[in-house]
Order: structure tokens, then sequence, then C-alpha cells
């Protein structure tokens, strides 16, 4: 089948990163990443008849590309689970991130350091990790950045201050956290939970033998 569409040089580079579930975002500093996201936009038809040859589907929202799940809007697949438990490790420090900058967007730049202080000043923010001293929640603020990070939520946009950037594709993750009910939550950390307590109590079995 020959397909008469237009297709922008660098596909490649936009399929391999959009096929990993990243993200193309208006608002990303890095050049090679607006250009990327700039050539998406302007061969947007072209690119979506191409990449749906292959069953994926190009979609754009709030100036932002990915490849849609299309398991998601399927109540009943398990995938929805899949994903509830992939969100999970998000809505921890999003809650932090909402009651330190008050309102989280696209746009909107902190460093660790102002989450740090905020943290420690806070008896209900820092009673949210494990350890209240400085030293441990330094890292678990550095492990739940690198997170969102990885998955194109938030940019680095300077090492030396160790600031940040909220991307476009944010506004993916809220509005999938604002479908979570609050049970769905407790009932699959619930399992999780028993999921973890078989696993240790399966290598303890194996040690003993």
């Amino acid at each position: 089948m020959k397909l008469h569409i237009e297709i922008p040089e660098g596909t490649d580079e936009i399929f391999n990163l959009l096929r990993e579930g990243g993200y193309l975002c208006a608002n990303h500093p890095d050049e090679k990443h607006s250009t990327l996201y700039r050539r998406c936009r302007s061969y947007e038809t072209g690119l979506s008849k191409y990449f749906a040859v292959s069953g994926l589907n190009l979609v754009c929202e709030n100036d932002f590309y990915y490849f849609e799940d299309l398991n998601e809007g399927d109540a009943e697949s398990p995938e929805v689970e899949k994903k509830l438990k992939a969100y999970l490790p998000f809505i921890n420090f999003h809650i932090v991130l909402t009651k330190i900058l008050n309102y989280v967007q696209p746009g909107t730049i902190f460093t660790l350091a102002e989450i740090e202080q905020n943290i420690l000043d806070n008896i209900s923010l820092s009673s949210m990790y494990k350890k209240n001293d400085r030293d441990s929640i330094r890292k678990e603020i550095e492990k739940d950045v690198k997170l969102f990070v990885s998955n194109g939520y938030l940019y680095r946009t300077s090492s030396s201050s160790e600031q940040y950037i909220v991307l476009s594709s944010f506004n993916r993750l809220l509005d999938f956290l604002s479908l979570i009910e609050v049970e769905s939550v407790k009932e699959v950390k619930e399992e999780m939970q028993k999921e973890i307590e078989i696993d240790e109590a399966k290598e303890e079995e194996d040690a003993n033998e």
C-alpha cells in the first residue's frame, strides 16, 4: 500500500521517543526536543496516518504529543489496574508539590532546595516520609523527582541550582490522577502490600530450606 503523505526528517526519533511512552512537549527547554515537537506539529496529519498503519494513535493534548493507550478507556481491561499501579508512585510527591507550590501546572519552576526546606518546615509534609531527618528526606525528594523526570513530566533546567520545570505532559498525569477514586487507590495499595508480604515470606522460606 502506497501512502501519499509527507513526513518530516527525524520521524524515526519521534517514533522512538513516543513508542517508549514518552512525550513531545511544547515547553521543553531542550532545542532538539523542541525541534521534534515543531516537526510533529507541522506534519501532524501525515504522521498520524503514517503511525496509524502500525496501529498507533498519535494524540495531541494541551501542547504535547503521545501515543494513545488503546486499553485506557476500557474500565474492564486489566490494563487499567496496571496503569493505576504504575501511577501510584506519583501520587504522594504530587501532593507534596501541590502543598508547597499551591498550584502545579506546565511552566512551574522549582528547585530541590525549595522543596526540601518547605518539607522540613512543615510537620505534616515531613511525616509523609519514612524518616524526618534532612539526609533521608533529601534522598527521597531526589528519588521522586528522578521518577518524574524519567517519565517525561519534569525537565532539569539547571544542574548548578538543581532547578526543574514542569512540562506540558504533566497535564496527562493530572488528568489520570483526577479519575482515581480514593478507595481504588487504597485497594490497589493493599493488594500490592499483600504481594510484597507473600514475596518476603517466600524468600524467607527459601532461605531456611
